[in-house]
């Protein structure tokens, strides 16, 4: 599942993220500097500094005033399965299953486009 991982055959992505210091006030515990989401990936690898904030799936502004004064910065490194494995899903379907490379290729697409 994972044999092709740095061949043209597999989708790795190295994402640096950098989220800058909130200077406004704002509900303790209600808003994030990202929102919850699902990674699609088969193994994702975080990184961050020492100020925190970051949880599974969604980045929190933090409650201490010195963490939300402070820009916050994360690296992620998704490990995606080898690409020509189909993704089939849960419910039976007449469509023919998107490749592990189709189905990343069109969800970076997603994230990456602007309209």
């Amino acid at each position: 599942m994972h044999q092709e991982v740095g061949t043209e055959n597999s989708v790795p992505c190295l994402r640096v993220n950098h989220y800058p210091p909130v200077l406004s006030t704002l509900p303790e515990g209600t808003t994030t500097r990202f929102s919850a989401h699902t990674d699609y990936t088969t193994f994702t690898f975080i990184f961050q500094d020492d100020m925190g904030g970051l949880q599974v799936h969604q980045v929190v502004i933090p409650a201490e005033e010195i963490q939300r004064k402070a820009p916050l910065t994360s690296v992620a490194y998704f490990v995606h399965a080898d690409g020509h494995i189909p993704i089939r899903p849960r419910e039976s379907s007449t469509e023919e299953p998107p490749t592990v490379l189709e189905y990343a290729c069109s969800r970076l697409a997603r994230a990456y486009t602007h309209e």
